[in-house]
């Protein structure tokens, strides 16, 4: 081998070596910044106390079965949750959650929203609520959720 291949050879050699350290330093990096990434700063979740609130929802007199009732969080109550939910039973009854399975809804002021998409065949067919219910804008609903339990009866007529 000349003398020439020999030094082109080694600066290949050279190369690939170096280009390998970086792919083992990125590597590396990535190893142990993404752990980190997924841990976040060691700050826990805040969770904001809530207060039981149940009810029951008829439309048109009958239990709205598998309807949702949203409870849309309004003032200083918008900034602290998500808006709490609660799905309607065979007989009208839904307690609302945020955390787990009827845990409640943080204290504050709400505009509450009922939707019930009926099924259809196989799949759920439009809002069968009038559209005004459906909407925190329009919706008629307010509530209070003070300490303690909170009962919310929702009363909406047939069209």
């Amino acid at each position: 081998m000349s003398a020439a291949a020999a030094e082109s050879r080694s600066s290949l050699l050279s190369d690939l070596a170096a280009i390998t350290r970086r792919r083992i330093a990125c590597l590396l990096a990535a190893g142990v910044l993404a752990p980190l990434a997924l841990t976040g700063c060691g700050h826990k979740d805040v969770v904001v106390p809530v207060h039981p609130v149940s009810g029951k929802v008829t439309f048109g007199g009958k239990p709205a079965e598998g309807a949702v009732v949203t409870l849309n969080p309004q003032g200083e109550a918008a900034l602290k949750s998500a808006a709490p939910k609660g799905t309607v039973k065979p007989d009208g009854s839904f307690k609302i959650s945020v955390y787990t399975d009827g845990d409640g809804a943080p204290a504050g002021d709400y505009v509450a929203t009922v939707q019930w998409f009926k099924m259809v065949g196989e799949g759920a067919g439009p809002n069968v609520i009038p559209a005004r219910y459906s909407k925190p804008d329009t919706s008629p609903l307010k509530i209070t959720v003070k300490e303690g339990p909170n009962e919310l009866p929702i009363e909406i007529p047939a069209k």
